[in-house]
Protein backbone atom coordinates (compact mmCIF):
# COMPACT_ATOMS: atom_id res chain seq x y z
CA UNK A 1 0.00 0.00 0.00
CA UNK A 2 1.29 3.45 -0.90
CA UNK A 3 -0.50 5.40 1.81
CA UNK A 4 -2.33 3.13 4.28
CA UNK A 5 -4.87 4.72 6.58
CA UNK A 6 -6.94 3.07 9.32
CA UNK A 7 -10.52 4.21 8.86
CA UNK A 8 -12.23 2.17 11.58
CA UNK A 9 -11.65 -0.29 14.37
CA UNK A 10 -14.40 -2.71 15.34
CA UNK A 11 -14.99 -4.23 18.78
CA UNK A 12 -17.59 -6.45 20.41
CA UNK A 13 -19.01 -5.44 23.78
CA UNK A 14 -18.94 -8.53 26.01
CA UNK A 15 -21.17 -8.16 29.09
CA UNK A 16 -20.25 -10.34 32.06
CA UNK A 17 -22.45 -13.00 33.58
CA UNK A 18 -24.04 -10.42 35.85
CA UNK A 19 -25.20 -7.98 33.15
CA UNK A 20 -27.39 -7.91 30.07
CA UNK A 21 -28.98 -5.16 27.98
CA UNK A 22 -32.62 -4.85 26.97
CA UNK A 23 -32.83 -3.08 23.59
CA UNK A 24 -30.56 -0.14 24.52
CA UNK A 25 -30.47 2.83 22.13
CA UNK A 26 -27.22 3.43 20.22
CA UNK A 27 -24.52 5.31 22.10
CA UNK A 28 -22.54 7.91 20.16
CA UNK A 29 -19.34 9.58 21.39
CA UNK A 30 -17.12 12.04 19.53
CA UNK A 31 -13.76 13.39 20.60
CA UNK A 32 -10.69 14.82 18.92
CA UNK A 33 -9.03 11.51 18.10
CA UNK A 34 -12.02 9.41 17.06
CA UNK A 35 -15.78 9.05 17.07
CA UNK A 36 -17.60 5.89 17.99
CA UNK A 37 -21.00 4.25 17.91
CA UNK A 38 -22.04 1.39 20.16
CA UNK A 39 -25.09 -0.32 18.68
CA UNK A 40 -26.44 -3.83 19.15
CA UNK A 41 -23.33 -4.76 21.10
CA UNK A 42 -20.99 -3.72 18.29
CA UNK A 43 -18.60 -0.82 18.74
CA UNK A 44 -17.39 0.96 15.58
CA UNK A 45 -14.58 3.46 16.13
CA UNK A 46 -13.96 5.85 13.24
CA UNK A 47 -10.59 7.54 13.39
CA UNK A 48 -10.50 11.33 13.16
CA UNK A 49 -6.71 11.31 13.05
CA UNK A 50 -4.37 9.53 10.66
CA UNK A 51 -2.91 6.18 11.69
CA UNK A 52 -1.01 4.12 9.14
CA UNK A 53 -1.26 0.80 10.97
CA UNK A 54 -3.77 -1.12 13.02
CA UNK A 55 -1.35 -1.17 15.96
CA UNK A 56 -1.06 2.64 15.93
CA UNK A 57 -4.83 3.09 15.86
CA UNK A 58 -5.36 0.59 18.68
CA UNK A 59 -2.72 2.36 20.77
CA UNK A 60 -4.83 5.51 20.46
CA UNK A 61 -8.19 3.88 21.19
CA UNK A 62 -7.64 1.06 23.64
CA UNK A 63 -6.42 3.04 26.69
CA UNK A 64 -9.69 4.97 26.40
CA UNK A 65 -11.66 1.73 26.19
CA UNK A 66 -9.73 0.33 29.14
CA UNK A 67 -10.73 3.35 31.23
CA UNK A 68 -14.34 2.72 30.18
CA UNK A 69 -14.07 -0.90 31.34
CA UNK A 70 -12.52 -0.14 34.72
CA UNK A 71 -14.82 2.77 35.56
CA UNK A 72 -17.92 0.75 34.67
CA UNK A 73 -16.73 -2.26 36.65
CA UNK A 74 -16.03 -0.05 39.65
CA UNK A 75 -19.63 1.15 39.57
CA UNK A 76 -21.47 -2.01 38.57
CA UNK A 77 -19.22 -4.83 39.78
CA UNK A 78 -16.22 -6.68 38.48
CA UNK A 79 -16.35 -8.16 35.02
CA UNK A 80 -19.49 -6.34 33.93
CA UNK A 81 -18.08 -5.18 30.59
CA UNK A 82 -15.07 -5.72 28.37
CA UNK A 83 -14.34 -4.84 24.75
CA UNK A 84 -13.01 -7.51 22.39
CA UNK A 85 -11.22 -6.44 19.23
CA UNK A 86 -12.73 -7.84 16.03
CA UNK A 87 -11.23 -6.21 12.96
CA UNK A 88 -9.95 -3.04 11.35
CA UNK A 89 -10.69 -1.26 8.08
CA UNK A 90 -7.62 0.08 6.29
CA UNK A 91 -7.64 1.94 2.99
CA UNK A 92 -4.93 3.01 0.60
CA UNK A 93 -5.21 6.78 0.25
CA UNK A 94 -2.87 6.72 -2.76
CA UNK A 95 -3.74 3.58 -4.76
CA UNK A 96 -2.31 2.83 -8.18
CA UNK A 97 -4.40 4.66 -10.80
CA UNK A 98 -7.08 4.27 -11.92
CA UNK A 99 -8.26 2.05 -9.06
CA UNK A 100 -10.50 3.02 -6.19
CA UNK A 101 -9.15 3.11 -2.62
CA UNK A 102 -8.93 -0.47 -1.46
CA UNK A 103 -10.24 -1.59 1.92
CA UNK A 104 -8.12 -4.17 3.69
CA UNK A 105 -9.72 -5.77 6.72
CA UNK A 106 -7.56 -7.32 9.45
CA UNK A 107 -9.31 -9.51 11.97
CA UNK A 108 -8.39 -10.58 15.48
CA UNK A 109 -9.74 -11.42 18.88
CA UNK A 110 -7.68 -9.48 21.40
CA UNK A 111 -9.63 -8.18 24.37
CA UNK A 112 -8.94 -4.96 26.21
CA UNK A 113 -9.68 -6.52 29.57
CA UNK A 114 -9.71 -9.90 31.25
CA UNK A 115 -12.81 -12.05 31.49
CA UNK A 116 -14.11 -12.33 35.03
CA UNK A 117 -17.40 -13.48 36.44
CA UNK A 118 -19.83 -11.64 38.66
CA UNK A 119 -22.51 -12.69 41.11
CA UNK A 120 -26.18 -11.77 40.61
CA UNK A 121 -27.66 -10.35 37.44
CA UNK A 122 -28.97 -6.96 36.36
CA UNK A 123 -30.62 -5.84 33.13
CA UNK A 124 -29.93 -2.34 31.82
CA UNK A 125 -31.97 -0.42 29.27
CA UNK A 126 -28.96 1.72 28.28
CA UNK A 127 -25.29 1.15 27.67
CA UNK A 128 -23.01 2.42 30.46
CA UNK A 129 -21.58 5.75 29.29
CA UNK A 130 -17.82 6.20 29.04
CA UNK A 131 -16.26 8.30 31.81
CA UNK A 132 -15.48 11.89 31.03
CA UNK A 133 -12.57 12.09 33.48
CA UNK A 134 -10.88 8.76 34.09
CA UNK A 135 -7.47 7.55 32.92
CA UNK A 136 -6.24 3.98 33.29
CA UNK A 137 -2.61 4.81 34.12
CA UNK A 138 -0.16 2.15 35.37
CA UNK A 139 -0.90 3.18 38.98
CA UNK A 140 -4.64 2.81 38.37
CA UNK A 141 -4.10 -0.57 36.73
CA UNK A 142 -1.99 -1.68 39.71
CA UNK A 143 -4.64 -0.68 42.24
CA UNK A 144 -7.46 -2.17 40.18
CA UNK A 145 -5.69 -5.47 39.59
CA UNK A 146 -4.83 -5.84 43.27
CA UNK A 147 -8.46 -5.13 44.15
CA UNK A 148 -9.56 -7.81 41.67
CA UNK A 149 -7.03 -10.17 43.25
CA UNK A 150 -8.68 -9.59 46.61
CA UNK A 151 -12.15 -10.21 45.16
CA UNK A 152 -10.88 -13.45 43.63
CA UNK A 153 -9.51 -14.63 46.98
CA UNK A 154 -5.87 -14.32 45.93
CA UNK A 155 -4.92 -11.63 48.45
CA UNK A 156 -6.12 -10.56 51.92
CA UNK A 157 -8.18 -7.40 52.16
CA UNK A 158 -5.77 -5.50 54.40
CA UNK A 159 -2.62 -6.11 52.35
CA UNK A 160 -4.48 -5.06 49.21
CA UNK A 161 -5.79 -1.92 50.88
CA UNK A 162 -2.35 -1.03 52.21
CA UNK A 163 -0.82 -1.41 48.75
CA UNK A 164 -3.44 0.89 47.23
CA UNK A 165 -2.89 3.49 49.93
CA UNK A 166 0.88 3.43 49.40
CA UNK A 167 0.44 3.86 45.64
CA UNK A 168 -1.27 7.19 46.36
CA UNK A 169 1.22 8.20 49.03
CA UNK A 170 4.22 7.30 46.89
CA UNK A 171 2.91 9.38 44.02
CA UNK A 172 3.11 12.54 46.17
CA UNK A 173 6.93 12.24 46.41
CA UNK A 174 6.59 13.72 49.90
CA UNK A 175 8.87 12.92 52.82
CA UNK A 176 7.70 10.16 55.15
CA UNK A 177 6.82 12.63 57.90
CA UNK A 178 4.63 14.67 55.56
CA UNK A 179 3.16 12.04 53.26
CA UNK A 180 -0.18 11.67 55.06
CA UNK A 181 -0.95 15.35 54.73
CA UNK A 182 0.38 15.40 51.18
CA UNK A 183 -1.87 12.59 49.96
CA UNK A 184 -4.95 14.26 51.45
CA UNK A 185 -4.06 17.58 49.84
CA UNK A 186 -3.09 16.19 46.45
CA UNK A 187 -6.14 13.96 46.05
CA UNK A 188 -8.60 16.02 48.14
CA UNK A 189 -9.26 13.30 50.72
CA UNK A 190 -10.57 14.32 54.14
CA UNK A 191 -8.01 13.52 56.85
CA UNK A 192 -10.38 11.31 58.90
CA UNK A 193 -10.78 8.99 55.89
CA UNK A 194 -7.02 8.59 55.47
CA UNK A 195 -6.51 8.17 59.21
CA UNK A 196 -9.18 5.51 59.64
CA UNK A 197 -7.99 3.53 56.65
CA UNK A 198 -4.40 3.77 57.85
CA UNK A 199 -5.35 2.66 61.37
CA UNK A 200 -7.31 -0.33 60.08
CA UNK A 201 -4.60 -1.62 57.72
CA UNK A 202 -1.88 -1.12 60.34
CA UNK A 203 -3.52 -2.27 63.56
CA UNK A 204 -6.56 -4.40 62.86
CA UNK A 205 -7.11 -7.96 61.72
CA UNK A 206 -6.81 -11.42 63.16
CA UNK A 207 -3.61 -13.42 62.70
CA UNK A 208 -5.08 -14.75 59.44
CA UNK A 209 -6.04 -11.39 57.94
CA UNK A 210 -3.69 -8.79 59.48
CA UNK A 211 -1.16 -7.05 57.27
CA UNK A 212 1.40 -7.08 60.07
CA UNK A 213 1.57 -8.26 63.68
CA UNK A 214 3.92 -5.78 65.31
CA UNK A 215 3.62 -4.22 68.73
CA UNK A 216 0.76 -1.99 67.59
CA UNK A 217 -1.35 -4.83 66.22
CA UNK A 218 -4.59 -5.43 68.09
CA UNK A 219 -5.27 -8.85 66.49
CA UNK A 220 -8.94 -7.80 66.45
CA UNK A 221 -10.81 -9.27 63.47
CA UNK A 222 -12.63 -6.88 61.19
CA UNK A 223 -16.40 -6.85 61.34
CA UNK A 224 -18.37 -7.36 58.15
CA UNK A 225 -19.27 -3.66 58.12
CA UNK A 226 -15.61 -2.72 58.48
CA UNK A 227 -14.69 -4.99 55.58
CA UNK A 228 -17.39 -3.36 53.49
CA UNK A 229 -16.12 0.08 54.52
CA UNK A 230 -12.56 -0.73 53.45
CA UNK A 231 -13.78 -2.11 50.11
CA UNK A 232 -15.81 1.02 49.38
CA UNK A 233 -12.96 3.33 50.36
CA UNK A 234 -10.51 1.48 48.13
CA UNK A 235 -12.88 1.73 45.17
CA UNK A 236 -13.18 5.46 45.84
CA UNK A 237 -9.39 5.80 45.94
CA UNK A 238 -8.97 3.92 42.66
CA UNK A 239 -11.50 6.25 41.07
CA UNK A 240 -9.83 9.30 42.59
CA UNK A 241 -6.41 8.27 41.26
CA UNK A 242 -7.88 7.81 37.77
CA UNK A 243 -9.65 11.18 37.94
CA UNK A 244 -6.52 12.98 39.11
CA UNK A 245 -4.33 11.33 36.48
CA UNK A 246 -6.80 12.32 33.77
CA UNK A 247 -6.60 16.02 34.73
CA UNK A 248 -4.47 16.99 37.71
CA UNK A 249 -5.28 20.70 37.37
CA UNK A 250 -9.08 20.45 37.66
CA UNK A 251 -10.73 20.56 41.10
CA UNK A 252 -12.03 17.35 42.68
CA UNK A 253 -14.82 16.95 45.24
CA UNK A 254 -13.69 16.15 48.77
CA UNK A 255 -13.85 12.49 49.77
CA UNK A 256 -15.40 12.51 53.25
CA UNK A 257 -16.47 9.95 55.82
CA UNK A 258 -20.08 10.75 54.94
CA UNK A 259 -19.67 9.04 51.58
CA UNK A 260 -19.35 5.64 53.25
CA UNK A 261 -21.27 3.48 55.73
CA UNK A 262 -20.81 4.21 59.41
CA UNK A 263 -18.46 1.84 61.19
Amino acid sequence: MNDPHVERLHYQLRPGEGLSFNSPPPLDVNNTAFRLRLDNGLLAVEMNEHHATEAEAKKCVEPWLRAWEIETNLRLGKGMIRFEFQRSEIIDRNPPPPGEPRVITASGAISCGATVSARGHVVHAQYPPPPMRFRATPDVETMWNRYLGYLDGKEPLLSMAYLCLTVLEGSTRAKKTKVRKAVCTMYNIDHPVRKKLGDIVSERGSSEEARKLGSGATRTPLTEKEKQWVEEVIKALIRRKAEYDADSSAPLPLITMGAFINV
